[in-house]
């Protein structure tokens, strides 16, 4: 068995690995796929931060440190995982019953 004839095995061997086993997803899908990522963990971070800020702004007016503060970190909190929730949901229903190219089901 000369070089080549091993070379040709293995870019075969390869080739059908490649076509099986990973996902065929166009530049665009990827794209729409971590813009929707990036959107979810967005929110996600955003709602605790906003929350504490104005439970501290809260605290700074009323003189409650710092009830005010974990009260709305906790509700923040709550509405970042709404938010994901939602947009979750959207997507999905956006999608549809579309099955995944290259993903097989069993």
């Amino acid at each position: 068995m000369s070089n080549d004839d091993l070379r040709k095995q293995i870019d075969e061997a390869r080739a059908a690995y490649t076509s099986k086993y990973e996902p065929k997803l166009n530049s665009e899908g990827q794209a729409k796929g971590m813009a929707l990522g990036f959107r979810m963990a967005t929110e996600f971070a955003v709602g605790p931060f906003v929350g504490a800020a104005i439970g501290w702004g809260l605290d700074l007016v009323f003189h409650t440190k710092p009830w005010m503060l974990i009260i709305w970190m906790m509700l923040g909190f709550a509405a970042g995982v709404m938010n994901v929730v939602r947009t979750v949901k959207a997507a999905q229903d956006t999608a549809g019953s579309e099955p995944v190219q290259g993903v097989e089901e069993e």
